[in-house]
């Protein structure tokens, strides 16, 4: 066949002309020929499953509301029932299982270009695989029809019909579809595999969800809804076995079996029915037709669900389900649950309302009214030089004794345009100021998490980017090391090139792990900008007990294909068991989970007493311990116990950055050792460059000795490694708000509002350069809007009066009416700050009432509240010396005298912030 002839089938293809191919089957004439022609028809059906539209949908008969009815409970995929959600549970062994099949029907192991790996999922009428896509390069699920005549023709419909519907809706929150087709008699379905667990395990194993992470999961929701209903569809089943949420936080609404055109009538004038009677709005159990409305009443149920893990109207019959809704029956959701908001129980209420009418428009309306209840609204950026984009991620990795911090939300994505816009804003931003001055930028690899490809070996995934990142990080040798949460702002599902281009890195390592009862293997490549397709990909396989070598293979590796020097050796010996617990531990801290996390790194250094890195870790945990929790230990105990095992670190290996890094923290924040500080942070540093956590320390510490521009210098070198982070914009804004830069200082607590809005401190330092810039209203509004994002966070009124974080905002509030001449507001404030700390004094520090009466003008107990926080080595003190807002008593010679006292009297003249 000639070659022209192919191209014109392949713009047959783009254009969707018909193609006779029985005529072309005719023609070819060698293998490879036939080889190509099998890909074109491979093409054709994918792109006939995207064309697809009404005529196929309108002759697809969803299974009637009575036949999918089983009982109260609603466990999925009974005889009888749909196929099973396509999903995988690790937490779930005890998956809903069918008669066996005939050996006939027994899948093979390779199914067209699909590489069947190990089935997930079964039900009556077909099975869910994992299975390799050797196009695609990855892991995918199968849905896959049993091959059995009595049902094939009609499950074949609903399966493409389900396909259809997902090629229809393009967006981060819902599954992916990526072909239909038919191979050895049987059809199935591919898209992307989505592992975690559904929110209906998830509510079952772990109990109710709290209203505020109802809300996160609901507002994911509405935004893949409305990618649904903006498609013309509705998903008429929505519930929590349809809703998977993965490790990270995303959340996926999956399984489209019942979605279908909206105003589509069918053929015959029958109402379908369709979908999971206790989700399902009353005018569909009545026969009426689905609708927008009927979706939003779904999510009421399911957001109803999640908080309580009951349904607002149960039943055991049909008839029953129906009756109750007629005479409107159902469980006020305050009844089950009186401690939830009002705000967040009006939404739910509302969106069940039995009239369609009395419901919400359209999720968009939903979503916006979820985020009111919480606080949640993404504002708009107006400044005329910045990307409006509005982005919630997930927990930011700053240390608390900067108030840079998350409050532990795994929250999901915002829109990919929106998204795509704002990375592309915040790269050139970036690039706007040399990585590193005077020099230029080494090539930038970024790396992607470990993906667990196997249930139970998350920690192992988790532990082992992270090992894999600090040897790589060690080098030193050729190339930088963006940090390891720097896509963690970006979806999870975003493809490499994007993943690239948003962090203007050169290469993009990425893979999963696989762990089985013996051997643990990893399946990575590495990605280059511009290149088509990976310029290495490698399986490397060790036994269970050699996990530290694995991780040895995979840096050697990819520092091999980066033509770089390999990592050293390392220790001479490690006790594998050890380190499977140092892996352990490891996780568990990044989960926050602080006291697990030392019972194994305890038991890591007990099996291993030189295990240097175990030691350091340890000593990083109890220091986050006391600063996150401040539980258990005093502050002595907590501070030795970390100084102790730092020191350990050391003893046996002198450049384990992590414990100078600690060292470091101890140091500036407890001894107020500033030369030994600095020493430690430069140590931990030449160690491992690509900290930045640390090297944001460093220039806060620069920053609070008034070096300014060398702080300013450290910020930018670490925000070409972190570009995407709240945090990172966030800590550029308070080394130029020290600076007094107070317009960029703006600019970036602005873009850091908006990258991460229910991230706390970037309203402070807004506020703070607000005031500082004269923007009164503007800075006022500013603490306003923290203030209510903090109500939020916390839930209950009666926390705010004894949280620091709160009471905060109403010191900086009191500042602000200091500034504006009203007096008497600013002292209402103080005196209620003064009546908080007399019943506790931790809910109020000394330093925040100086601030306040030096706004005021009252110098003399603006240092006599200076001088208690001296006395209680309180951390804002070592600020003092670059603290814009003490500028109104910088020219009393007491200020020199307090600046003396902390020893650093030398670093700011009274001249520099005239």
């Amino acid at each position: 066949m000639a070659t022209d002839r192919f191209l014109d089938m392949a713009a047959s293809l783009a254009d969707g002309s018909p193609i006779n191919w029985d005529d072309t089957d005719d023609a070819v004439s060698s293998e490879a020929e036939r080889r190509l022609l099998r890909q074109l028809r491979v093409v054709q059906g994918v792109a006939d499953l995207h064309r697809s539209t009404s005529d196929d949908e309108e002759d697809y008969r969803p299974l009637d509301i009575d036949e999918v009815w089983t009982t109260i409970s609603e466990e999925p995929a009974r005889p009888g029932g749909r196929v099973l959600p396509l999903t995988r549970s690790p937490a779930r062994d005890d998956q809903a299982t069918a008669e066996p099949p005939r050996p006939d029907s027994r899948p093979p192991n390779v199914w067209g270009h699909l590489h069947l790996l190990e089935k997930v999922g079964e039900g009556s009428f077909g099975e869910v695989y994992r299975a390799y896509d050797t196009r695609l390069s990855r892991d995918v699920a199968l849905k896959l029809l049993r091959a059995d005549a009595r049902t094939r023709t009609s499950l074949a419909e609903r399966l493409l019909h389900e396909g259809r519907a997902l090629a229809r809706v393009h967006h981060q929150n819902v599954v992916t579809v990526f072909g239909a087709e038919e191979h050895g008699g049987r059809v199935g379905l591919w898209m992307e595999l989505v592992e975690g667990r559904t929110l209906a395990d998830s509510v079952a194993r772990d109990g109710p969800y709290s209203a505020r992470e109802a809300t996160l999961i609901g507002q994911d929701l509405c935004r893949a809804l409305a990618a649904v209903h903006a498609a013309g569809l509705v998903h008429r089943d929505i519930k929590a076995q349809n809703v998977m949420r993965q490790q990270g936080g995303r959340v996926v609404l999956m399984d489209f079996g019942a979605g279908e055109l909206r105003d589509r009538p069918t053929r015959s004038g029958r109402v379908r029915v369709t979908g999971t009677p206790l989700s399902t709005a009353p005018e569909v159990l009545a026969g009426g037709p689905a609708s927008v409305r009927s979706d939003i009443y779904s999510l009421g149920v399911l957001l109803f669900y999640l908080v309580t893990g009951r349904f607002p109207v149960e039943a055991e019959t049909l008839e029953e389900l129906r009756s109750k809704h007629a005479h409107r029956t159902h469980t006020n959701l305050h009844d089950v649950r009186p401690d939830l908001p009002d705000s967040f129980v009006s939404v739910v209420e509302r969106a069940l309302e039995v009239e369609p009418e009395r419901r919400y428009a359209s999720v968009g309306v939903v979503q916006r009214a979820l985020g009111r209840a919480f606080g949640l609204e993404q504002p708009v950026v107006t400044t005329t030089d910045e990307t409006q984009a509005s982005v919630l991620r997930g927990p930011g990795s700053a240390r608390p004794w900067l108030h840079w911090r998350s409050y532990g939300r795994l929250l999901g994505a915002a829109a990919v345009l929106t998204l795509a816009l704002l990375a592309l804003w915040v790269v050139s931003r970036s690039r706007s100021v040399p990585s590193t001055p005077g020099e230029p930028a080494l090539p930038l690899l970024a790396i992607r998490l470990l993906e667990s490809a196997t249930a139970g070996s998350g920690h192992v995934a988790n532990s082992l980017s992270e090992q894999v990142h600090r040897e790589l990080s060690l080098l030193r040798g050729g190339f930088d090391v963006a940090a390891l949460d720097a896509l963690r702002t970006l979806p999870a599902a975003t493809d490499g090139p994007t993943v690239l281009h948003a962090l203007s890195a050169e290469y993009l390592l990425e893979g999963t792990i696989d762990r089985s009862s013996k051997s643990t293997s990893a399946r990575v490549q590495l990605l280059r900008a511009g290149a088509d397709s990976p310029i290495w990909r490698q399986q490397l396989t060790r036994p269970n007990d050699q996990l530290s070598r694995l991780r040895d293979d995979i840096a050697r590796t990819v520092a091999e294909r980066l033509s770089t020097r390999k990592p050293d050796a390392g220790q001479a010996s490690v006790n594998e068991h050890a380190y499977d617990s140092y892996l352990r531990g490891r996780y568990a801290f990044s989960q926050r989970r602080y006291d697990e996390a030392i019972g194994y790194l305890n038991k890591a250094r007990s099996l291993q007493p030189d295990f240097a890195d175990a030691w350091a870790e340890l000593g990083k945990v109890y220091l986050w311990r006391f600063w996150s929790l401040g539980v258990q230990q005093t502050r002595r105990e907590a501070i030795e116990a970390a100084r102790l095992s730092s020191q350990k670190a050391l003893e046996l290996d002198s450049d384990v950055p992590e414990a100078h890094a600690v060292l470091a923290d101890i140091a500036f924040t407890e001894d107020w050792d500033w030369e030994r500080a600095e020493r430690e942070f430069r140590m931990a540093l030449a160690s491992n460059p690509s900290d930045v956590v640390a090297r944001f320390e460093l220039a806060m510490f620069l920053a609070a000795r008034g070096r300014t521009s060398e702080a300013i210098d450290e910020i930018e070198r670490g925000r070409r490694l972190n570009p995407l982070s709240a945090e990172t914009v966030g800590y550029a804004g308070m080394a130029y708000y020290y600076a007094r830069d107070y317009a960029r200082a703006i600019r970036e607590f602005r873009a850091a509002v908006s990258l991460e809005p229910g991230l706390i401190p970037p309203y402070v330092g807004l506020c703070r350069a607000l005031r500082a810039q004269g923007d009164l209203a503007a800075a006022r509004e500013a603490c306003q809007r923290g203030a209510d994002t903090r109500r939020a966070e916390l839930g209950e009124a009666s926390l705010e009066g004894v949280d620091p974080e709160w009471n905060s905002f109403q010191a900086e509030i009191a500042q602000v009416y200091a500034a504006l001449g009203e007096r008497a507001e600013a002292e209402a404030i103080l005196a209620a700050l003064v009546d908080r700390r007399e019943q506790n004094a931790d809910a109020v520090s000394a330093y925040r009432f100086a601030l306040v009466r030096a706004s005021l003008g009252d110098v003399d107990e603006a240092f006599s509240w200076l001088d208690e926080a001296f006395e209680e080595r309180l951390r804002e003190v070592q600020f003092t010396a670059a603290d814009p807002r003490l500028d109104g008593i910088r020219h009393d010679h007491r200020f020199d005298e307090y600046l003396s006292r902390l020893g650093i009297a030398a670093a700011i003249s009274r001249d520099d912030h005239r």
